[in-house]
């Protein structure tokens, strides 16, 4: 009797280990956008809408997705390709994420607030995700949203940014930084590496990477030599 008394008080500390976590939904519609080399596929419950974000669109400068769920519209979520992507404020905090469904994110939050914005980790190019849900929305929609992120297929068949860079033969330590960036309108990975010498690091090699890694360049050396290995 003990023993099931202090297992009940426990279950109630700790409710998150003792409770029966929901079941995922079914996911059975597509959504999906492309433009030029950018592309977004996303899996959505059969009761969810969703519409397509025109580049330069007024309400964002950038191409996506929309969805939401059927009988309340109000509560969307944006997943889009940007150009560029930058973030400012006080008390703002991230967070690395693993979603269920394989994809790494940074949520970004401020002020204390819920996550409103997450990145895409790993993906060819910047996409976001972009929450616009009250505090009742989240807690009815958000396991399903996140579900829906974990699922999202971003820049179709293009290499992630930790492959093109295994493909170059270095790695991020002490003295080396390695920058990726996804070139969206020639569709290739540009990777500089910096190595650190006295005066700091400096950047040593550039790298280009075609989209499905069976090519690579060397672009630029610091000691003006080139070659290009296939």
């Amino acid at each position: 009797m003990t023993r099931r008394i202090l297992t009940s008080a426990l279950c109630l500390l700790l409710l998150t280990s003792c409770a029966k976590s929901e079941d995922p939904v079914t996911l059975s519609q597509t959504a999906q956008w492309q433009e030029g080399n950018a592309s977004i596929v996303l899996s959505l419950p059969e009761d969810w809408g969703w519409g397509m974000i025109e580049e330069n669109a007024d309400e964002l400068p950038d191409g996506g997705i929309r969805f939401f769920p059927e009988d309340d519209p109000e509560a969307d979520t944006v997943v889009r390709y940007t150009n560029g992507f930058g973030v400012c404020g006080t008390g703002l905090k991230t967070e690395k994420l693993m979603l269920s469904g394989g994809n790494k994110v940074t949520s970004y939050a401020w002020d204390g607030g819920d996550p409103s914005i997450y990145r895409f980790s790993d993906a060819p190019g910047d996409y976001l995700a972009e929450l616009s849900l009250d505090e009742g929305q989240r807690k009815q929609y958000l396991d399903t949203v996140m579900q829906i992120l974990g699922t999202a297929q971003l820049g179709g068949d293009v290499i992630r940014a930790s492959t093109a860079v295994v493909r170059t033969g270095y790695t991020e330590d002490e003295g080396t930084r390695i920058l990726p960036e996804y070139n969206m309108e020639r569709g290739v990975w540009v990777i500089d590496i910096h190595i650190k010498k006295n005066t700091g690091f400096q950047l040593w090699y550039t790298y280009e990477v075609s989209a499905d890694g069976k090519s690579i360049e060397k672009t630029y050396d610091i000691n003006n030599a080139k070659e290009t290995t296939k």
